[in-house]
């Protein structure tokens, strides 16, 4: 029976990654396009990214880490090399036999989709690029729907009574106020407003309704 699970991770001030400066610095939504390992040397990775097409990169990005290798006038094409390093976010995720299958920057954060073979591949990755970046947020989860033996459809159940009433009021409202959404219909401020409780409450809230969620899903306690 099929038990993947499709991921996509939050990954919040990934300053280490060109992308995701980029994406900061320019104000702009960046898209991961391709990365190449040379064969004659394993620990080198050059990758390439897409933007929309701007006149000159601001100051705040050196010149010399990226190389323009194509624009069409909308867009722009970048290039970067570096050594392998399990900080990397993408790395992480990969070592685990996972292939990253959609990366994108927004303002510095770094939105990663991938797909774990099974629950437990799942926390393994989620427990390694937590290790390296602990502000990481599970922001997706989806399972796939397999059939069993008897040609049944194979479902994931979740018992919302594991939730307090104010968390799945703190979710609920969330979610209709677009929390959740790319882009965001709203900010965790203004969940807290339309909560009318302040939004360090909101975050311990949502936090605590998360990480039910995870272990439920997860088979976690």
């Amino acid at each position: 029976m099929t038990s993947g699970i499709r991921a996509e991770l939050k990954i919040p001030a990934a300053v280490a990654c060109p992308m995701a400066r980029v994406s900061a610095a320019e104000d702009v939504t960046a898209y991961s396009m391709s990365k190449s390992v040379d064969p004659h040397a394993p620990k080198h990775v050059t990758e390439e990214f897409s933007v929309p097409a701007v006149d000159e990169l601001s100051e705040e990005i050196e010149e010399t880490e990226l190389e323009k290798t194509f624009t069409d006038g909308s867009s722009a094409i970048y290039r970067f090399e570096r050594v392998s390093d399990r900080n990397c976010p993408c790395e992480c995720i990969e070592q685990h036999g996972s292939p990253v299958v959609d990366v994108r920057g927004e303002r510095g954060t770094l939105y990663v989709v991938f797909h774990a073979a099974d629950r437990e591949d799942l926390r393994q990755v989620i427990e390694t690029v937590g290790e390296f970046h602990p502000q990481m947020e599970v922001r997706r989860l989806v399972q796939s729907r397999a059939e069993d033996e008897d040609g049944s459809k194979s479902l994931v159940f979740f018992d919302k009574s594991v939730l307090t009433d104010r968390q799945q009021q703190v979710l609920t409202t969330a979610h209709e106020l677009g929390y959740f959404d790319h882009p965001k219909g709203a900010n965790a401020g203004e969940v807290a407003d339309e909560l009318d409780i302040a939004t360090a409450t909101f975050i311990e809230h949502l936090s605590a309704a998360q990480r039910k969620l995870l272990n439920s899903i997860l088979d976690t306690e």
